[in-house]
């Protein structure tokens, strides 16, 4: 699958990579898997590096997530999630993402450096 999940168990974030193209059923396979991991830290944050994706995220595929994600917003109501995109498009769609996924309610930033996306993460919540 080309996504993969890490948890830093120190920094209290769950670090997601996704690499090449995926489909609607990975990405609500991965979605499953990390909300399993974020129910047992409270305090963890989410930071997904999108740097290496072939083919950004369809409207359709946006939407799916979001709402597969609002049915299992108790995991993830109140998360902090950093995205960090290389192309304009998938800035774009995961934009789009972060207005969508604000009545979960989460707060979703994305960028397109990965220090300035640590940095946000680290810093206390606005």
């Amino acid at each position: 699958m080309p996504i993969t999940a890490t948890l830093d168990t120190i920094g209290h974030i769950l670090r997601i990579e996704i690499v090449g193209t995926v489909t609607t059923e990975e990405i609500t396979l991965a979605v499953d898997r990390s909300l399993e991991t974020l129910e047992e830290d409270a305090s963890c944050s989410i930071l997904s590096d999108h740097r290496r994706i072939t083919t950004p995220a369809t409207v359709e595929q946006v939407e799916a997530f979001v709402e597969h994600l609002r049915r299992h917003a108790p995991a993830a109501h109140g998360r902090r999630w950093a995205i960090v995109t290389a192309s304009p498009a998938s800035f774009g769609m995961m934009r789009m993402l972060s207005v969508l996924v604000e009545r979960i309610p989460m707060t979703v930033q994305v960028l397109q450096d990965m220090a300035a996306a640590e940095q946000w993460l680290a810093s206390p919540p606005a």
